[in-house]
């Protein structure tokens, strides 16, 4: 775990109320419901990418705050995000939590785009086009790769969808397509 991780984690804020009240003693999805107003579905959604940042843990008793973990980041002397919490193939690509370059080699491109996607987008969320740019500015600063051509590869792959001028992971979340997209998509375009 690196602090990039632990701020791209609690940036959201349903994020952060779960772990606020994970650490104030909540050790179940009802129990967060309850004390941040979310949904269940959107809490355990939350806690599970809490879980999967290493932030929360689960036992016996339920959900507690992974204090070890964060004593270790902590602790760290300074050193900049490690590039443990990107998967080995992939590191060529990304350095200090940036983007180097993107891949030519399509799975590869593709395992990139899933990693970017798994990282800054939460599967249940709706996104404006400049909360896209933002995030993918992010890892982009810096190198010559631009956070206009990822978002683009994101949609082409189906990482993420657009309609209406939002984007999100699942297109259920999205409103329905304009008529324009709807030509667009009839004409095979999309």
């Amino acid at each position: 775990m690196s602090p990039d991780v632990i701020l791209r984690s609690i940036a959201d804020p349903r994020r952060l109320r779960a772990l606020a009240a994970v650490v104030l003693g909540a050790r179940s999805i009802a129990d967060i419901t309850r004390a941040t107003g979310l949904s269940p579905r959107e809490a355990a959604a939350a806690v599970r990418r809490l879980q999967q940042a290493g932030l929360v843990e689960s036992d016996g008793a339920g959900l507690r705050p992974a204090y070890e973990k964060l004593r270790a980041v902590a602790a760290d002397d300074g050193a900049v995000a490690t590039e443990s919490d990107v998967p080995q193939p992939l590191r060529p690509f990304v350095r200090d939590g940036r983007l180097v370059s993107m891949p030519a080699q399509q799975s590869k491109r593709r395992a990139l785009l899933e990693h970017l996607t798994e990282v800054s987008f939460d599967a249940d969320a709706v996104y404006s086009e400049p909360e896209v740019d933002d995030r993918l500015r992010r890892w982009c600063e810096g190198s010559s790769v631009d956070h206009v051509s990822v978002r683009r590869y994101l949609v082409e792959a189906e990482f993420l969808v657009r309609a209406g001028g939002v984007y999100a992971r699942d297109r259920a979340r999205l409103p329905a397509a304009t008529a324009a997209e709807q030509h667009v998509t009839a004409m095979g375009l999309r």
